[in-house]
């Protein structure tokens, strides 16, 4: 009986520790897209190399913030901010 116990304990502290491994915070997540679009915009057309490119860069940037927010809203919900965690405001010192 407490061997099918202590095995049951181990297969639930597992797929706790799977689920925390791979648990991505809001923070990450934005970062993540950020990079993502940072690499698409590489992508875009220069203008130093075609001074014709502009409208073309512009558009394919304005794509890639468009993905960018869509990225951002598949991100799990930022944690909601508390009142401790507001800055006071910084001592006069008179």
């Amino acid at each position: 009986m407490s061997r099918a116990l202590l095995i049951s304990f181990m297969a639930m502290a597992m797929l706790l520790l799977f689920s925390a491994a791979f648990a991505q915070g809001y923070d990450d997540c934005k970062q993540a897209c950020a990079a993502d679009r940072d690499t698409r915009n590489m992508a875009c057309p220069s203008p130093y190399d075609d001074p014709s490119a502009g409208a073309e860069r512009r558009q394919c940037i304005e794509k890639n913030q468009a993905a960018y927010k869509e990225c951002i809203k598949q991100c799990p919900a930022p944690p909601p901010a508390s009142s401790g965690d507001q800055l006071a405001p910084p001592a006069m010192g008179y």
